[in-house]
Formats: structure tokens, C-alpha cells, sequence
């Protein structure tokens, strides 16, 4: 087997530094395994309120699930939930999949999913990709109402349920977005008939996912993004614009200063509100902006998919994957109603792109 549950194990615990300066947490499982956690994990964070001595007892008698020599998930001593058998890992390993750290568009839906659901992996995705289907939306107008769906299972060794998570991606332009919220989303039992839960789940779920984003994305259409919601995007994008320029990706950068330029809420909408619109949340959530949710979206989830994480805690594609799932599947913005304020221009459902040229 390529993994191991290391059960009461021993842990001896270090204070090392990161590349940063700043102090993470290191441990060492059982005498040779060895894992040093991020330096705003949680984990790390013990250092500031525990001496290592506390800090060793605290995770010491905790399982600890191994993959390839590396750290991938684990439970402390105090834990008192459910655990696999190495058996049955065995058997959701293979049934759905575990993919070990690699590059490109995988990586990213992976990692996202990984965010979501739990603490840190080293990079390994217990999980895989599960049935792929399409969804064609016509009113959006032909190749731009064009979207391909893919759903993603996710298995843990402490839970008796997989997890379902869903990447979106527009064709037109390949967009994507990775969709976590309820409606959307399931958790299978997995206690026995395992491969029939998982086909049924699937099966109830693609007209299910269908419908809800359909009538999402045609609502989205007409509905206008609140000053709250381009707000939101201008400043994750003004953040990813120095991310990337601080790495020298120029061309990321002119990408992202280009998508930033059709949301920036003072340029477009300062000649119809006061600033307090600008400052008070409150305020923002009730007016409503110069673009449509859905040119919001689009704009959003280009910045994911063509342009690099820079690694930035605040821009980083997490966040801008959950302002995407925020402007999709958060009811107020159903709430929001046209005005005064003129829509752009360039608002246009069939436009495949806002920031990269074609």
C-alpha cells in the first residue's frame, strides 16, 4: 500500500522558519515522518499561545493519515469520530481516486476543493474527477451559453460520506468556476453499496445542477451586480494586479488591469453616487452598480483562469472563487433592481472575454 494510518502516534514538535522569517510549526510523526505546517495555519498558531512540551502533547496519541511518505490529513488524541480501516481507504482509493501534487488547470479545481473541505494535503487530492455532462443555455446566445460541467468526489479516512464539489467552465473562453454551495453540492453515504450511492448521487444530480444554473445564469443576465459586488471584484483584482507584478508577470498584470478597468466602481459610477455609497457596506448592498451579476462573474472567473496565484493571501484564486460562488448562488442579489445608472456598454452576455484579447 502506498499509505499508512499511524494510530497514537508519537510527535515530537519544532519551532523552524519559513523562507518568510516568520516561525512555523514542525513535526515529526513517530520518529520519521516529518510535516511543517504553513505560517498562517492554525496549527502554526499554536506556537503563540503553547511552549512546544504542550504543543507535543497536544498532538501526540492522534491518527495520522500518510500518503506517499507525506502528511495528508489527521485527528487528534481527543478525537472520538469515525475513522476508515486501512481496507476500506484501500478501496476508496481506487474506487475514486487519489491524485499526487502536479500542474495546470487540475491542480488548480483540486486545490480549490482541497481549501474547501479540509485543512492542508501536501498537495495530494484524495478524490478525482467523477461524470463530465454539458449545458447549453441559448438565450445567452450560441457558442457563449456553451458550458461544460464536471463533478469532483472527494473521500476522506475520517468521514463516512464523499464529497461533491462541481467545476464550471464557459467554453466560449474557458472560464471556470468551482461551485461549492448547497445547492449544488452533496455529501454520499458511503457505509456500504458504495458504487451504487455514488451512481445514484450522480444521476440525481446533473439535471439537478442543470436547472439551478441555468435559471441562475439567465437571472444573473438581467439582474444588475450591486456597487457591494464590484467593489468586492475591483479590490481582489487591484490586489492580483500587484501579486503579479511583483512577480514580474507583466502579462498578467495588463490582463488583470484591463479586467479591473470594467469593474472599477469609481470610474464608472462616481457621477451618480456620493461616497458613501463607496464606504458604507450597507449602503453598496442596496445600489445598484454599471454591469449585469453575470458580466461580474465572467469577469471574476477570467482572473482565475488566465492569470497565475501568485500565492497572495488575500487575491489568491480561493477568493475569487468564492466571490464567483457569492454572486451565483447568494440570494440577495436576486434583490437588486435596475436604475437610474446607465449599464455599460460593454455589458454583453456573448462576449468572451473582458481582459484578455482575443
Amino acid at each position: 500500500m502506498r499509505f499508512e494510518l499511524i494510530r497514537k502516534a508519537r510527535v515530537s514538535a519544532s519551532r523552524v522558519l519559513a523562507e518568510s522569517g516568520e516561525p512555523c510549526l514542525h513535526i515529526v510523526i513517530d520518529g520519521r515522518i516529518e510535516h511543517t505546517f504553513g505560517e498562517r495555519s492554525r496549527e502554526t498558531a499554536r506556537l503563540y499561545a503553547m511552549d512546544l512540551a504542550t504543543i507535543e502533547r497536544v498532538f501526540t496519541g492522534g491518527t495520522y493519515f500518510i500518503y506517499e511518505g507525506a502528511l495528508v490529513d489527521y485527528q487528534l488524541g481527543d478525537y472520538r469520530g469515525f475513522i476508515h480501516s486501512e481496507e476500506a481507504i484501500d478501496t476508496l482509493a481506487g474506487l475514486i481516486g487519489v491524485e499526487t501534487p502536479g500542474r495546470g488547470a487540475r491542480r488548480a479545481v483540486n486545490g480549490l476543493v482541497n481549501r474547501t473541505f479540509s485543512r492542508h494535503t501536501n498537495g495530494f487530492f484524495l478524490g478525482g474527477p467523477a461524470d463530465e455532462f454539458a449545458l447549453d443555455i441559448p438565450a445567452l446566445g450560441g457558442d457563449a451559453g456553451r458550458f461544460s460541467n464536471r463533478l469532483y468526489l472527494r473521500w476522506s479516512p475520517f468521514s463516512e460520506r464523499v464529497q461533491t464539489a462541481l467545476h464550471v467552465e464557459r467554453l466560449i473562453c474557458l472560464n471556470g468556476m468551482v461551485g461549492m454551495a448547497e445547492a449544488i453540492s452533496y455529501e454520499t453515504p458511503i457505509v456500504s453499496g458504495w458504487q451504487e450511492n455514488l451512481d445514484v448521487a450522480m444521476t440525481r444530480l446533473k439535471p439537478q445542477i442543470n436547472e439551478t444554473l441555468e435559471s441562475r445564469f439567465l437571472e444573473m443576465n438581467e439582474v444588475r451586480a450591486s456597487v457591494r459586488d464590484v467593489l468586492a471584484a475591483d479590490d481582489l483584482l487591484a490586489r492580483r494586479i500587484r501579486e503579479a507584478s511583483a512577480s514580474d508577470d507583466l502579462a498578467a498584470a495588463d490582463l488583470l488591469v484591463r479586467l479591473r478597468d470594467h469593474v472599477d466602481p469609481r470610474r464608472h459610477l462616481a457621477a451618480y453616487y456620493g461616497e458613501s455609497v463607496f464606504s458604507d457596506r450597507r449602503l453598496a448592498e442596496k445600489a445598484p452598480a454599471h454591469t449585469s451579476l453575470y458580466d461580474v462573474f465572467n469577469i471574476v472567473t477570467e482572473a482565475v483562469s488566465h492569470s497565475v496565484d501568485a500565492g497572495g493571501e488575500n487575491a489568491n484564486d480561493a477568493a475569487l472563487n468564492a466571490l464567483a460562488n457569492r454572486l451565483v448562488f447568494d440570494s440577495m442579489n436576486a434583490k437588486h433592481v435596475s436604475a437610474s445608472v446607465p449599464r455599460s456598454q460593454d455589458s454583453d452576455p456573448e462576449r468572451a472575454f473582458f481582459g484578455k484579447r482575443d
